[in-house]
C-alpha cells in the first residue's frame, strides 16, 4: 500500500527517455513520487527503463506517423491507460504526447497535466505558403487540444515560450522555462585529455535539420586546406523521414572525411575524446548535446537559433554561426582548431556555465516544484487519486 502521488511520463521514444529524462525520473522518485513511464518499445531501451525499476507501459505511438486510424488507436491507448493507472500527474514530452495526452487527460479527468514543449521545430517553421498554412493548423490544434483545468507548460527557451504566449496557446501564468533535461555533471571529466589530431564531434541523429550537410561541407573545406583534424558524427538515422538516405550514408562512408560513429551509449567518453562540439542545427529547444558539451568542458560551435543561443555565449564558450552557412561554420571551426589556448579558455568557460545553469539537480527541483503547485490547486478532484 502506498499513498505517494503517481506521476506518469509519456514519451514517443524510449531511447530519448533514457538519454534525456531518466535522471529526472530518478530525481522525481527520490522526491517521493511513484513514477511510471509510457513509451513505445524502442530497440530495447524500454528494458533499460525497467531495469531502473520504473514500471513501463507500452504504447504504439509513432514519432513520424500521420495515419489517422493509427493516431486514433494511440489516443484510445492513452485513454485506457489513464483510466486504469489513475495518475495524479501526467507529464507529456514532445508534440504527440502533449496533444493526444492532454486530450486523454481531459476525457479521463486526470487531476494535473505537465506539458514539456521540447522546441517548436519544423512544425512551427515556415519558408513557404504551405508552411504558413501548416503553422496555422498547428496553432489551431494546440489551442483546441491544450485545454485542461490544471495544466502547466514547460519550455526549454524563452523564445518558444513567448511565441506561444503571443499566439494565445500558452499562458504566462501557467508556463515557465526549465533548461532542458539538465546534465549529470559528475559523469563528465572536463580535464579529460582529447584525442590528437583534434576531433570535431557532431553529437546528433543524422538528420538534415541537424545541419549534417553543412557539417560535411565544412569538413570537406577544412580537409582540402590540409588542416590536421578529424570530423565525426555520433548518432544514427533513427527511422526519421528527415534522415539521410542509405545511399547518402554509403557515399559518406566511402568518402571517409566524416566518421560515422553510430549510436553512442557512453556520450561522456565520446565528448572527452573530442576537442570541439559542433551542432549546426536549423532549430532547437535546448539541445542536450550542447549542455553535455559544456559539462565536458569543450568549446562549442553552433547555429544562431534560440535553443543554441541559450547555451552558447558567442566569444565566451564558443561561436554562433548563421543557419545553413557551411562557410561560416568552417571559419569558426578553423579558428578553434588552429588555437589550442582559445579552445582551453572556451572549454573552461563552458564547464563554468554548465555548473551554474545546467546541473540536473536544478531541473529536478524546478519540476517537482511545478508538481507541488499543481497538486495543491483547488481544482484537484479529491476522489480521483489512486490507492494501491
Amino acid at each position: 500500500m502506498t499513498n505517494s502521488r503517481r506521476v506518469l511520463f509519456v514519451v514517443n521514444d524510449a531511447r530519448f527517455f533514457v538519454t534525456h529524462r531518466l535522471a529526472l525520473a530518478r530525481g522525481v522518485r527520490e522526491a517521493g513520487y511513484d513514477v511510471h513511464v509510457a513509451t513505445p518499445p524502442t530497440e530495447g531501451a524500454a528494458r533499460v527503463i525497467q531495469d531502473a525499476s520504473f514500471p513501463v507501459h507500452l504504447l504504439s505511438i509513432d514519432r513520424q506517423g500521420i495515419n489517422p486510424v493509427r493516431e486514433l488507436v494511440v489516443l484510445s491507448e492513452l485513454v485506457r491507460l489513464y483510466a486504469r493507472l489513475r495518475p495524479d500527474i501526467v507529464h507529456h514530452v514532445t508534440v504527440k504526447p502533449v496533444l493526444y495526452g492532454t486530450l486523454a487527460a481531459r476525457v479521463t479527468r486526470v487531476p494535473a497535466v505537465v506539458n514539456a514543449i521540447s522546441g517548436l521545430g519544423r512544425l512551427f517553421a515556415f519558408e513557404s505558403s504551405v508552411g504558413r498554412v501548416r503553422v496555422g493548423v498547428m496553432h489551431a490544434l494546440y489551442r483546441m487540444l491544450l485545454r485542461h483545468p490544471n495544466m502547466y507548460a514547460i519550455f526549454q527557451n524563452e523564445s518558444d515560450r513567448t511565441r506561444l504566449i503571443q499566439a494565445r496557446i500558452a499562458s504566462a501564468a501557467t508556463s515557465t522555462v526549465v533548461p532542458g533535461s539538465g546534465t549529470e555533471l559528475r559523469r563528465f571529466t572536463p580535464s579529460g585529455k582529447a584525442d590528437m589530431p583534434p576531433i570535431v564531434l557532431l553529437p546528433a541523429r543524422i538528420l538534415r535539420q541537424k545541419g549534417v550537410y553543412e557539417f560535411c561541407d565544412a569538413a570537406r573545406k577544412l580537409n582540402s586546406e590540409g588542416l590536421d583534424a578529424r570530423f565525426a558524427i555520433a548518432g544514427d538515422v533513427a527511422g526519421n523521414r528527415d534522415a539521410l538516405s542509405a545511399r547518402e550514408l554509403g557515399e559518406l562512408r566511402k568518402e571517409g572525411i566524416v566518421e560515422l560513429w553510430g549510436w553512442v551509449d557512453d556520450m561522456p567518453s565520446a565528448m572527452n575524446r573530442a576537442s570541439i562540439i559542433c551542432l549546426p542545427s536549423y532549430h532547437e529547444g535546448l539541445p542536450k548535446a550542447l549542455i553535455d558539451g559544456c559539462a565536458a568542458g569543450r568549446p562549442i560551435v553552433a547555429t544562431d537559433v534560440p535553443g543554441c543561443r541559450a547555451v552558447v555565449q558567442h566569444g565566451i564558450n564558443g561561436f554562433l554561426v548563421p543557419v545553413k552557412d557551411s562557410v561560416a561554420l568552417a571559419d569558426a571551426l578553423r579558428l578553434l582548431l588552429s588555437d589550442g589556448e582559445l579552445r582551453r579558455r572556451f572549454g573552461t568557460a563552458a564547464r563554468q556555465i554548465a555548473e551554474g545553469r545546467f546541473d540536473v539537480a536544478s531541473v529536478i527541483a524546478a519540476t517537482t516544484g511545478i508538481y507541488s503547485t499543481l497538486l495543491s490547486s483547488p481544482s484537484i478532484a479529491t476522489d480521483f487519486g489512486h490507492k494501491t
